[in-house]
């Protein structure tokens, strides 16, 4: 089973939107815009039902399904949050369950993070470095990657405010983020980002790679979920291969009271039915 396609599906929990802050009276900076795009990220708990769809050229498409749950911790809490997910698609997966404690980002503590194999009726702890791709694994081709779906905290950046376009009727701040140190799990020299400052939603980020290339565009496009934001879709593409992957969302409910219960072996083991419908 692919760790790593799951841990990109755990990043996921960590990119829902709680109500967002009022937009400013006046142009802010850079980092003032990406602080408060960055603030929306959150909600508290919550499951889903993600899709990743991968198109590539002379390629059927392959689709990647899992139910997932999450819940979030408070800054300065041991954990930033904990995930399960359940493989659902492809069918050779279903069954299995992937358990993930995930540890603040820029604490330099590893996750804990278990996989149960229903062959075996085991679940086991894993160690750092298992989480390569199979060369058959559908998700290695998909666009969409670890480090596209993690809110990225914006100290870890530069921010310059570029500019403002109008498009479609609409104003949005067009910024630039620069690492400030190197980040080996951090595969960008910079990005833009397109943020749409009546509701600080950012919906379009283009990707540059270290020789300052384009590399790869997502777009983001949103709905609300009570008094909530979240992603409806997700799309990439790589701007080389014309490959790209779609992320869909469904059966999602936020802010749902689960307690730390949920997240055990135990529930590994009796998969998702405590938290889903049947699909």
């Amino acid at each position: 089973m692919n760790m790593r396609a799951l841990r990109v599906g755990a990043a996921v929990v960590l990119a829902w939107a709680v109500a967002p802050p009022p937009a400013p009276a006046q142009v802010p900076d850079g980092t003032r815009i990406m602080t408060l795009a960055h603030a929306m990220n959150g909600g508290s708990d919550g499951v889903a039902r993600v899709t990743f769809v991968t198109l590539a050229p002379n390629r059927g498409p392959e689709e990647v399904r899992y139910a997932m749950a999450w819940k979030r911790y408070p800054a300065g809490s041991r954990y930033a949050s904990k995930v399960l997910f359940f493989p659902e698609l492809p069918a050779t997966l279903k069954g299995s369950a992937y358990m993930g404690w995930l540890a603040p980002a820029g604490s330099g503590r590893a996750d804990d993070e278990w996989l149960y194999l229903p062959e075996l009726r085991q679940v086991r702890q894993l160690t750092h470095g298992e989480h390569e791709h199979a060369p058959e694994d559908p998700f290695a081709r998909s666009v969409l990657k670890e480090a596209d779906m993690t809110p990225r905290p914006p100290e870890l950046d530069r921010h310059t405010l570029l500019r403002t376009e109008r498009a479609d009727g609409a104003i949005h701040f067009v910024v630039e983020s620069v690492p400030r140190a190197p980040d080996p799990a951090f595969p960008y020299s910079r990005r833009l980002t397109w943020v749409q400052p009546l509701d600080n939603l950012p919906e379009t980020v283009e990707c540059y790679g270290p020789d300052g290339t384009l590399v790869k565009r997502i777009e983001f496009h949103w709905r609300r979920v009570g008094d909530t934001w979240a992603w409806e879709r997700v799309k990439a593409v790589d701007t080389a291969t014309g490959t790209s992957t779609e992320l869909t969302l469904r059966d999602a409910a936020i802010d749902t009271g689960l307690d730390d219960g949920v997240f055990t072996q135990r529930t590994m083991t009796q998969g998702p039915g405590r938290l889903f419908k049947a699909p």
